[in-house]
């Protein structure tokens, strides 16, 4: 499973505009008539003003254009799926003889189940560090989930490169553990 996650997006430039405007006198005929309800009345006249030729809505002559600078969005990191196998080959350091706690192997024997298997999601960054640990199947005893997750994170890989570009990677790690 050699799938990308994040597939690469090409990059963006945004430039955004800002329309400064300024107020104008008002100009042409002024009509108006008003009324009003309510809890008291209201009448009056007002005035009006109408955009010069060629305007939608004023201020129409004095508008200023202010160019905002560029930002550029950073590329996103990507992420490699690979085979637990290969995965497993890059590992430099960490136990891997994780054994639950006394108190779970105790229940595991209460509850006749001497056998236990779990399985998690390890990435590592691109340095070669655990960067996330998830637990995909439950070894069915939280005490036991918690142990392989502890120790996990605290495992070394060789960083990975493709094309010598380095890149984050994920897979998954499946434990057993059998009372003997």
């Amino acid at each position: 499973d050699t799938t990308k996650r994040n597939p690469k997006r090409p990059k963006v430039n945004h430039t955004v505009q800002l329309v400064k405007a300024t107020e104008q006198p008002a100009v042409g005929p002024a009509i108006g008539e008003g009324s009003g309800q309510g809890s008291g009345a209201g009448s009056g006249s007002g005035s009006a003003t109408e955009p010069p030729a060629g305007c939608a809505f004023p201020p129409c002559d004095d508008q200023t254009v202010v160019e905002q600078p560029r930002i550029d969005i950073p590329k996103p990191k990507l992420v490699k799926r690979m085979s637990p196998r290969d995965f497993g080959n890059l590992r430099i350091g960490g136990r891997d003889d994780i054994q639950p706690p006394e108190h779970v192997k105790r229940q595991m024997i209460g509850d006749q189940r001497l056998r236990s298997t779990g399985t998690l999601e390890v990435c590592v960054n691109e340095r070669g560090s655990v960067s996330s640990v998830r637990v995909l199947a439950s070894t069915r005893y939280a005490g036991y989930d918690d142990a392989l997750v502890g120790a996990v994170r605290g495992w070394r890989y060789r960083p990975h490169a493709t094309a010598g570009e380095p890149l984050s990677v994920c897979s998954t790690v499946t434990f057993i553990y059998s009372i003997k």
